[in-house]
């Protein structure tokens, strides 16, 4: 399944950073510094300050994982200077978006996460209507669930990431959605939950 959103580097308007006499300190969401998935934006933003030789940075992450409403709320407020999430119309109005394809465009190919013993069941889903009949799991604030619902897909909208793999495990919705990217980490992150990815 292709998605149209795009993943882009969302700046405050006011890029707003603590100065001091000599150093630059720039606040970024929470990343899982073992995961090159989420550490790669970092490492980005590294090399980009780095062309500034007028200045010098300090580049501290949040340490609390935050949902993408709460991630938008601290970059309105200051205590976040940037954030990388998927865009859209209304995010773009309200912040200033830096256009880096971070994974040039992976975000939007999709490969669903399952129940281990469901392969059987998405192996029998060939075109769209067959899809309809079986119900997605995704973030409630994410900017693609909307594309999702448009397309008539049921969702289910937690607040929470990490809560969508054990409601997916729990039989609470049929699939999640991942970018091809993605869901190998997740899937092996938690040996405890009965999930697998999708082959077909």
């Amino acid at each position: 399944m292709r998605l149209n959103s795009v993943l882009l580097i969302i700046i405050a308007l006011l890029f707003s950073m603590s100065v001091s006499a000599a150093e630059i300190v720039v606040r970024h969401n929470n990343v899982d510094k073992d995961s090159p998935r989420d550490y790669w934006p970092v490492e980005l933003l590294n090399m980009a300050l780095s062309y500034d030789t007028s200045n010098t940075y300090r580049i501290e992450g949040f340490g609390e994982a935050v949902n993408q409403e709460r991630l938008k709320a601290m970059v309105k407020e200051g205590s976040l200077s940037i954030m990388w999430i998927g865009t859209s119309k209304e995010v773009e109005q309200e912040f200033r978006p830096i256009r880096v394809p971070l994974f040039k465009g992976l975000l939007g190919h999709r490969i669903f996460i399952i129940r281990e013993g469901d392969q059987a069941r998405f192996s029998r889903v060939n075109t769209m209507s067959d899809l309809l009949k079986l119900q997605a799991g995704q973030g409630r604030f994410w900017s693609d669930t909307p594309i999702l619902e448009s397309a008539g897909i049921d969702v289910v909208k937690p607040v929470k990431y990490i809560n969508l793999f054990h409601m997916l495990d729990g039989g609470r919705f049929d699939y999640f959605p991942r970018a091809v990217h993605e869901p190998w980490s997740e899937v092996n992150r938690d040996p405890s939950l009965s999930l697998q990815i999708e082959s077909d």
